[in-house]
C-alpha cells in the first residue's frame, strides 16, 4: 500500500483547480492539522496519531493517510467531487482493500476558507460527524510540493503488452485524454522496483493504466490522435 502514496501526487501534477468559491481554491495539497470524529471529544489529532493529506485536479481528490513512525501509507481514497452552492460532494472510485465496502458511496460536506492557506470541512463520513481543518501544503513544508514538479511513466495496460505513454512537462497529464469513468483501475509502482521493470526513464515511477474493455480501442485511438502513443 505505500506504493500508493504516489497516487496522490502524480494526480496533481501539473494542474491546479477553481473551487467555485469567489475568493479561494482547492488547487494543489493540503494537510489536515486538527480533527474532531464523532461525538467522543478525545478522537482529535491529539490522541490519534497519523499524517493525512488531500490533494485535488480539476475533476479528483485523493487522500492519503500516512503511520508517522515508519511513513508507510495506512490508507489511501480516490474520487471524484463536485461543488454546488457551497457544498462539496465526493464521490468514492477506489480505496485501499481493507475500505474496498466504501467504493460507489458519496459524501457531502461544508466546506469554508479562512484565506488560501485554511480549509474547514464539516460534514459526516460513513455516518460519523466530522469536523476538519486543513492547511495548504507548501514548498518550504516539506518534500511534497516539489515532489509534484516530477514526471513519471505512464503506461496503458493492454492485454499481453504495457504501451509507454509520450507524456512530459508541457504536455501533463493523460487525465486529459482518458476519461475518469474509461479507467478500470490505477497502480502506481515507484522507486527501485520501477526502474528495474522500465529502466531509468521511471526513476520517477510508473502510473499503469488499465481502461476498461469496452473503452480500450476508442482510447488508443485518441492517444495516438494526439501523439501519445505510436
Amino acid at each position: 500500500m505505500k506504493h500508493l502514496f504516489a497516487l496522490s501526487i502524480v494526480l496533481c501534477l501539473f494542474i491546479n483547480v477553481r473551487a467555485q468559491q469567489p475568493t479561494s481554491t482547492l488547487s494543489g495539497t493540503w494537510e489536515i492539522k486538527n480533527f474532531i470524529y464523532g461525538n467522543n471529544p478525545n478522537n482529535n489529532e491529539q490522541n490519534t496519531k497519523f499524517k493525512k493529506y488531500k490533494s485535488f485536479t480539476p475533476t479528483h481528490f485523493t487522500v492519503i493517510e500516512v503511520d508517522p513512525k515508519t511513513n508507510i501509507t495506512t490508507t489511501s481514497i480516490f474520487g471524484t467531487y463536485t461543488i454546488v452552492s457551497g457544498v462539496y460532494t465526493e464521490k468514492i472510485l477506489n480505496v485501499n482493500r481493507e475500505s474496498s465496502v466504501m467504493i460507489g458511496q458519496t459524501f457531502s460536506f461544508t466546506i469554508a476558507f479562512e484565506g488560501d492557506d485554511k480549509m474547514i470541512q464539516t460534514g459526516a463520513f460513513n455516518g460519523m460527524k466530522t469536523s476538519e481543518l486543513w492547511v495548504r501544503v507548501k514548498a518550504t513544508d516539506g518534500s511534497i510540493e516539489q515532489t509534484q514538479k516530477k514526471t513519471p511513466l505512464f503506461v496503458i495496460n493492454t492485454p499481453g503488452i504495457k504501451i509507454p505513454l509520450k507524456i512530459d512537462s508541457a504536455m501533463g497529464s493523460p487525465f486529459k485524454t482518458i476519461l475518469q469513468d474509461q479507467i478500470s483501475s490505477i497502480e502506481v509502482i515507484k522507486n527501485e522496483t520501477a526502474i528495474q521493470l522500465y529502466g531509468e526513464k521511471a526513476k520517477d515511477g510508473v502510473v499503469i493504466i488499465t481502461i476498461k474493455e469496452q473503452d480500450l480501442d476508442k482510447v488508443l485511438k485518441k492517444l495516438k490522435e494526439d501523439h501519445i502513443i505510436e
